[in-house]
């Protein structure tokens, strides 16, 4: 969908597909985005960090049960 929109034919060995929002079931191009695979562990990194936070400031807090994030 990616290459599609970006009228591709493939990706780069060094590409990837990123999901903006996350959700790895929204195909939506308007939320995909080619990038580089080092960018792409980049952008993981920095949610990583924002999450932590949250974690942190009790903003949020992981329900095990559910397998992600809750108010």
């Amino acid at each position: 969908i990616a290459l599609k929109a970006s009228n591709r034919d493939k990706l780069e060995p060094f590409e990837c597909v990123h999901h903006i929002n996350f959700v790895r079931t929204d195909n939506d191009p308007t939320n995909l985005l080619i990038c580089t695979k080092d960018k792409h562990r980049e952008y993981h990194g920095k949610l990583e960090n924002v999450v932590g936070e949250l974690l942190d400031r009790k903003i949020v807090e992981f329900d095990s049960e559910l397998g992600y994030f809750i108010k």
